[in-house]
């Protein structure tokens, strides 16, 4: 397996990212590694407190759904790595990759999480910030049987303003929405935003920031976000629906009729009786 064939022509040979390492205690190693992707963002703190939202005392280690929700307790967005490709693209673009290991044998496991900070393309090989050891180099055929045995598991961690390269629309919504349920709706807020640029014919974000602008009672801005969505979906009834109702709670009349006589003509024959018992004015 050839680094080479997965970089771009206009790559340079080598780089490694400038992440501060953070040597690994006995079974600490999600720890650290959240400590050392989570600081690139965050002010620093220390590896204890890292300790308590991710480690397990009573199993003496960290499970992968560990690492995930501890970086959304931090206020960051974790995004899955599904390849080789995927992951030296992001090295590529500055974000370093947490990855999940078995370094000892299929029937023997020794679990391990890593962060890859590197890639040299003539040498074949990856950075790692593993163990106690800075900038280790993993030839890249040992590094893929360790991750494959892992599960091919990786994932970056950045702030909600920003959305990589490789996030598919279905993975940035998912992560807005969970954000939401995990009642932060300002990292919510934020991913939406970033979505209306990443994904601009798309109206899920804009209905998703009207319905946080709406639970924040701040309905001008809940009815343009919402108008913004139904520019994009022009003939979705529950668009429609939601914009009546957002008028008339707002006193502009003319406008939620306008829009209730709209959506009872998008809606199909079998729904209607049911916008209309909604629809009540």
């Amino acid at each position: 397996m050839q680094l080479k064939s997965y970089a771009n022509k206009d790559w340079d040979a080598q780089k490694k990212l400038d992440v501060e390492f953070v040597p690994q205690k006995k079974n600490l190693c999600g720890p650290s590694v959240i400590k050392m992707a989570a600081e690139i963002y965050n002010p620093p703190l220390p590896l204890a407190s890292y300790q308590k939202i991710s480690f397990r005392e009573n199993l003496q280690g960290t499970f992968k759904s560990d690492v995930l929700s501890a970086a959304r307790r931090l206020d960051l967005v974790p995004y899955k790595v599904n390849s080789i490709k995927e992951l030296i693209a992001e090295i590529h673009d500055g974000h370093p990759v947490v990855v999940f290991q078995n370094l000892g044998l299929k029937w023997m496991p020794q679990w391990h999480f890593a962060l890859v900070v590197g890639y040299n393309l003539e040498k074949n090989v990856l950075y790692l910030h593993s163990g106690t050891t800075a900038y280790e180099e993993w030839k890249m055929d040992h590094f893929a049987y360790s991750w494959q045995g892992g599960g091919s598991w990786a994932y970056i961690l950045l702030p909600p303003s920003q959305l990589p390269k490789t996030v598919t629309f279905d993975e940035a919504l998912d992560n807005a929405m969970l954000f939401e349920k995990i009642k932060k709706p300002t990292i919510a807020k934020t991913i939406f935003k970033s979505m209306t640029q990443k994904f601009p014919d798309r109206y899920e974000p804009h209905l998703g920031l009207a319905n946080l602008y709406y639970n924040e009672q701040n309905r001008p801005l809940a009815i343009i976000q919402s108008q913004e969505a139904l520019n994009k979906n022009p003939s979705e009834p529950a668009l429609l629906f939601n914009l009546a109702i957002l008028y008339h709670e707002d006193g502009q009349y003319e406008k939620a009729y306008e829009m209730k006589d709209l959506a009872l003509v998008a809606t199909p024959e079998e729904l209607k009786l049911m916008y209309l018992e909604k629809l009540s004015f």
